[in-house]
């Protein structure tokens, strides 16, 4: 029997009530050439990361650090790595947003925190999606 505690991914939610299973992206930062960061791994549901991805659907193409290679799209089916300095460009996009619903942009802030902390130890964020 193993001693290893399972993995555990924390999800974001704003207006997302649909089955626990549902369509949406995994959040994993990365950190090259060195141990992992600390877990700290989330997942947002589709409907709840919508408002948010035109502004990294707009990045494209990228070019992954490690390998070279180029994705031009977003793949919402499989991973998409996404360097440090495109994310630093989404986080100030995405905090000078201003909207009607309060909770909304506390929900846009709260993530943004997440990626301004988990880039303090990390090279790159891999957004994986799940359609």
């Amino acid at each position: 029997m193993s001693n290893k505690k399972a993995e555990t991914i924390r999800t974001m939610k704003y207006r997302y009530t649909g089955p626990k299973n549902g369509i949406g992206y995994s959040f994993s930062p990365i950190r090259y050439g060195e141990a992992a960061p600390d877990n700290n791994r989330i997942f947002i549901y589709d409907e709840d990361f919508s408002d948010m991805l035109p502004f990294i659907k707009q990045k494209y193409p990228l070019a992954d650090a490690r390998t070279g290679e180029v994705y031009d799209a977003f793949d919402p089916c499989w991973d998409n790595p996404i360097p440090k300095a495109v994310w630093q460009q989404v986080v100030q996009e995405l905090d000078a947003l201003s909207a009607e619903d309060p909770g909304q942009l506390a929900f846009i802030h709260s993530f943004t925190a997440w990626v301004r902390e988990v880039m303090e130890q990390a090279d790159e964020i891999v957004i994986y999606g799940n359609l």
